[in-house]
């Protein structure tokens, strides 16, 4: 599935971001099957996690609803 493929190397352009500690993990997204979750402690993190996968999205031709 050709969105699966893109969702994953979009999602990876936010591998090395800051989210959330869990048992000494970094978990910055949840997903399954198509849906994603952008996961952060701070607000100002979430979004710089949205923007990345913004623009990753959009330099492969997707739109996403950031709103």
């Amino acid at each position: 599935d050709l969105i699966a493929l893109y969702g994953e190397i979009i999602m990876r352009s936010i591998s090395n971001e800051e989210g959330i500690k869990i048992g000494g993990r970094n978990i910055n997204s949840i997903r399954y099957a198509d849906d994603s979750v952008l996961i952060a402690d701070s607000e100002d993190k979430l979004q710089n996690l949205v923007e990345i996968v913004n623009e990753a999205s959009e330099a492969k031709g997707l739109r996403i609803n950031i709103d």
